[in-house]
């Protein structure tokens, strides 16, 4: 059983092959991983506020398309059916 604060782990075997890499062993984050993190870029909360937005203003359009749909689309299929019916009718 592997141990930590945050969390156990049981293996019912034995690794075949165990990590081994440059962040064995380590238990916190180090210069370089801290200077990665703080150099990428992100999206800005002002980025993140107007995509927010954006995404709403999507979902409720799609909202209000499906509200059409919901009854245009049976009476679609209705009218199809009806019409095929009636060439049906008249072939005979």
């Amino acid at each position: 059983m592997i141990s930590y604060p945050w969390s156990s782990i049981v293996l019912s075997e034995p690794s075949t092959k165990p990590y081994s890499g440059p962040y064995q062993d380590k238990l916190m984050l180090g210069p370089e991983e801290i200077e990665a993190i703080t150099e990428s870029e992100g999206m800005a909360l002002s980025e993140m506020l107007t995509t927010l937005r954006a995404l709403s203003a999507n979902v409720g359009a799609l909202t209000s398309e499906l509200k059409n749909l919901k009854w245009s689309l049976p009476l679609m299929i209705t009218i199809g059916f009806t019409i095929i019916s009636l060439v049906l009718a008249l072939k005979k």
